[in-house]
């Protein structure tokens, strides 16, 4: 339940800011609310999600391949960010990267 919700809100958040998770339709660049605590929240609650519904159908096999997914989603992210998003918001979006972990909230300095 919790990967759906981490997978669903965010893209329902975009939405309320106006934007999109069609990278060809962004038309800003969002860095608050679960944007500011990590960049792509939406693809850890996937592969939360995918977990769970592995061990709610008892599909302990399946759950081999969780590693897969989880390989292919960090390609996806780092292929949107290097040919999308860095392109499109330029400087923004590099002291955004600096900022605020990617699958992983960044330890905050004070």
């Amino acid at each position: 339940m919790f990967g759906l919700i981490a997978r669903i809100y965010p893209m329902i958040y975009l939405r309320r800011k106006g934007t999109t998770t069609a990278l060809s339709k962004v038309t800003e660049k969002i860095d608050i609310g679960p944007y500011g605590i990590i960049r792509h929240p939406q693809y850890p609650g996937g592969i939360l999600l995918i977990i769970g519904w592995y061990l709610i159908w008892g599909s302990i096999f399946c759950l081999c391949l969780v590693p897969l997914i989880a390989l292919l989603t960090v390609i996806q992210a780092l292929i949107e960010e290097k040919y999308i998003l860095e392109k499109k918001f330029g400087n923004a979006y590099f002291e955004y990267k600096k900022r605020v972990g990617m699958f992983i909230p960044k330890r905050r300095k004070h």
